[in-house]
């Protein structure tokens, strides 16, 4: 009989103490942290040269979850382990069969290079396509040969399998088909066959068995399979999947047609995309004989789709689900499907029971010394301790669809910090209605229109989870209440401004389009008056080449960005000298003219400039560009790839001078003409990364010049709205196409939307707030 790595869960069951769920209380989160880093250790110490771990018939399946588990708990996707892993995931898919193992390296396949695994996600998921049988379900094979080709055409693809499988398979297809559809695969079908399955199958209890005598039609006498408590999760799960596949294909088909007016979960409202309300259009009153819009009026298949708990089936499976979590089971397989549909559908309680603390309170106490958790069909302790650390850490394996099921609210600003969470229809009035220190959540993608909003309070501003935020200017009104004038009013040439204000921003996009005012203006987009501002996935771009800074930092303040993306403008980050000003950019993309700037301040006469940059990549004419500034300024790159004209043509204050001017850092890739100068004018003996170390007194050993080719071959000032990290993939033409560097930013957690959700579904999210946290 074939090892499974998951089998029925009434042997798991047989296999654990089922000692009821403690009521003793929930373990503090120091011990919650012990556990998972004890677990994270012995998975770690259990891994085998060749990067796989093991488990008979099921290295492949037991990889991808042992390293996805180790993944979600922290360990940087640069570890040797995990890449060690992915490596041999990768080597071992051209004929893998098992439902298990495939759909579980979808899920890791994505998780760590969804571009660049592209097509051995797609492969796999067809083949995930051609095992699903008649019954709508899976059992433990798919088809092996199989490749996406049967995408292209649904009448190649083989015909069902005979029998229902079983509903442990099926959820780990549903899980690694919705992971695949990411990739633009169209599981429609698939979807369609599985939400029938489960409506048809469903016991008189409202559970669900791990295989159904009853899911062919023509079985509808045989007697029911008894309910079990994982599969009944399972079914709730998978139902979850199916109609958030649903709503995004209600969705898609709106975009297409260009219907704003309706969005699944609105029940036909009409959502505000303005970020001020100063002025209004005057009602129109509605004739008799008008035609009304249909598309405008509630519909109840919308209506439906946004209330899943309501739905007759589902809401009978989570009663019966809530039975079974106060009865006690403490399987691991059992709690992580808890743990997976509680996320997903934000549920802090599942019949009563609060079921992170007591599932938290099963696993600190069930752990053994050396890490793991008891083992199930000889897996020795590694499927169940890969399942035990990813409850514990609270993994949300889709987060698209949780904004997918909760459908986009008619008013998009709410203050999420506060227990009555507040909506707003402007993001201006909760801006005024915030208190300082509080977060407020946008639940919408816009574009919302941004008339120069100033921040003078202490604030986080946020990206609901699926959502992308996306920000265009507008001409706003001055304190009069009369329409601005961009030539005549410098309060009116930026979108945000922060004022001495500390304030985050998370997964916002910033288009800046302004328009044509008949005379040549300084527009900035993002403007940083004192204070300080840190950036996490935001994604700024100008388009119309007016020449804007991105970022301007006019006054002492400090400025921080982590996975975002900069394109267009000037300059993307432009410091006006003055007092105390530190820039740090982590992981990020600056594309723009001079991607940084320092310009000469009209009064002041003391600026003290810091800027640091690592892990990212550069584009644009000059690294750093500072023409007649004599005040200091010290820059630090580290691990970039810098495809630049030059380094820095104007950044030295005299010829062959490094006075109130410093460098340093190294592992770096340069692909530059000219390196150093002051007023354009060249330092002859700086030709190469040696003597540009030399120039500055350093010891860079590690840095090197070698040619550097983008797969998007974008132009230097060739800025879009559109533009993407992943455009800066190295492409084959590069020197460094095949090297396996690890210079340059990690282009898949660069910028809004999916990128962000991948960062924020990793542990390093949770150490970003800490470090949030922990600031000054």
């Amino acid at each position: 009989m074939v090892m499974r790595i998951v089998g029925s869960v009434g042997l798991i069951v047989a296999l654990l103490p089922t000692l009821g769920w403690s009521q003793a209380p929930a373990p503090t989160e120091s011990q919650v942290t012990q556990a998972r880093l004890k677990g994270v250790e012995f998975l770690k110490s259990k891994q085998l040269d060749e990067g796989s771990w093991e488990f008979a018939g099921h290295e492949v399946g037991i990889t991808s979850l042992c390293t996805l588990a180790l993944l979600e708990n922290g360990v940087p996707q640069s570890d040797t382990l995990i890449e060690k892993g992915h490596r041999y995931v990768k080597r071992n898919t051209k004929e893998l069969g098992s439902t298990y193992d495939i759909a579980l390296a979808i899920v890791l396949l994505s998780r760590l290079d969804e571009y660049g695994n592209k097509q051995m996600i797609r492969d796999l998921g067809a083949r995930l396509i051609a095992g699903q049988n008649v019954g709508g379900g899976w059992s433990y094979t798919c088809p092996a040969k199989v490749t996406s080709l049967i995408l292209a055409n649904p009448e190649s693809r083989p015909k069902p399998q005979d029998g229902v499988g079983d509903n442990s398979c099926t959820q780990f297809a549903v899980l690694g088909l919705w992971t695949a559809s990411r990739t633009g695969m169209d599981i429609d079908q698939p979807m369609a066959a599985v939400a029938r399955r489960f409506k048809t199958t469903q016991n008189s209890d409202g559970g669900w068995p791990y295989t159904s005598a009853v899911a062919n039609a023509a079985d509808k006498a045989a007697v029911p399979n008894p309910s079990g408590s994982a599969m009944t999760f399972a079914g709730l799960f998978s139902l979850t999947v199916a109609r958030a596949n649903k709503l995004r294909k209600e969705l898609e088909q709106r975009d297409l047609g260009g219907d704003d007016k309706t969005k699944p979960g609105t029940s036909g409202s009409k959502k505000s995309t303005t970020g001020s309300a100063k002025k209004s259009e005057p009602k129109k009153e509605d004739k008799p004989d008008e035609k009304k819009d249909p598309a405008a009026e509630p519909s109840d298949k919308a209506d439906e789709a946004s209330t899943l708990l309501k739905d007759p089936v589902f809401a009978k499976g989570l009663a019966k689900a809530g039975e079974f979590v106060q009865g006690g089971d403490q399987a691991r397989y059992f709690l992580w499907t808890i743990e997976r549909l509680g996320v997903l559908l934000g549920l802090e309680r599942i019949g009563g029971v609060d079921w992170y603390a007591k599932g938290a309170d099963i696993l600190v106490k069930s752990q053994q010394p050396d890490g793991s958790w008891p083992e199930a069909h000889n897996d020795k302790g590694l499927s169940q301790t890969a399942f035990s650390i990813l409850f514990l850490r609270k993994a949300n394996l889709g987060s698209d669809i949780s904004r997918l099921l909760e459908g986009e609210p008619e008013k998009a600003f709410v203050l999420s910090s506060r227990a009555d969470k507040p909506r707003f229809a402007t993001l201006e009035e909760a801006i005024k209605a915030a208190m300082p220190g509080e977060t407020l959540r946008i639940d919408g993608d816009g574009p919302f229109k941004m008339p120069h909003v100033t921040l003078d309070k202490n604030l986080a501003i946020e990206a609901g989870y699926g959502y992308l935020p996306t920000f265009v200017y507008d001409i706003g009104f001055d304190s009069r209440g009369v329409r601005s004038r961009a030539d005549k009013d410098p309060e009116a040439r930026y979108m945000l401004k922060t004022s001495g204000a500390s304030v985050t921003l998370e997964g916002l996009k910033f288009e800046f389009e302004p328009p044509e005012i008949g005379s040549v203006v300084s527009w900035t987009l993002l403007r940083v008056a004192g204070g300080s501002v840190r950036m996490l996935n935001c994604s700024i771009t100008e388009e119309g080449r007016k020449g804007a800074a991105l970022i301007e930092v006019t006054d002492t303040a400090q400025v921080r960005l982590k996975n975002c993306l900069l394109g267009g403008g000037r300059a993307a980050i432009e410091l006006v000298a003055n007092g105390a000003q530190e820039v740090e950019v982590e992981n990020s993309l600056l594309f723009s003219d001079q991607c940084l700037s320092v310009v000469k301040h009209a009064t002041a006469k003391e600026a003290d400039t810091k800027l640091t940059i690592r892990g990212s990549t550069l584009q644009g004419t000059n690294v750093i560009h500072a023409p007649s500034v004599a005040t200091p300024i010290a820059v630090t790159v580290e691990g970039c790839l810098v495809k630049t004209d030059g380094i820095g043509q104007a950044f030295l204050t005299a010829d062959n001078s490094n006075k109130n001017r410093s460098w340093s850092g190294g592992d770096n890739i340069y692909a530059v003409s000219k390196w150093l100068g002051a007023s354009g004018r060249p330092v002859s003996s700086v030709t190469d990364p040696k003597s540009f170390a030399k120039f500055w007194g350093i010891d860079d050993k590690t840095s090197s010049a070698k040619k550097i080719v983008f797969e998007g071959q974008r132009p230097n000032k060739a800025s879009s709205h559109r533009m993407r990290a992943t455009e800066f993939a190295l492409g084959a033409q590069s020197e460094l196409a095949l090297s396996g560097t690890k210079t340059g930013m990690q282009f898949l957690i660069v910028g809004t939307g999916r990128s962000f959700s991948r960062f924020r579904e990793s542990s390093l999210y949770s150490d970003w707030k800490k470090t949030l946290a922990a600031a000054p």
